[in-house]
């Protein structure tokens, strides 16, 4: 279960550090499209490092 949350941790920082990058240095299409889907794969990640037992799925699009 502390195995799970840890990699969900790091997948969370790695993406956060990711769109930092993207909202610093990117423009058009990478900013626009991709960094809103990166931002729903990190609302995941962050929701199953906070609740790993639950079904996460539901509660990004919640939100």
């Amino acid at each position: 279960m502390v195995k799970k949350r840890l990699i969900y941790f790091i997948v969370s920082v790695v993406l956060l550090g990711t769109e930092i990058l993207i909202g610093l240095y990117a423009h058009g299409w990478i900013r626009n499209y991709l960094g809103d889907v990166l931002v729903v794969i990190l609302l995941y990640t962050l929701f199953r490092t906070v609740l790993p037992e639950r079904p996460g799925k539901w509660y990004v699009f919640l939100t």
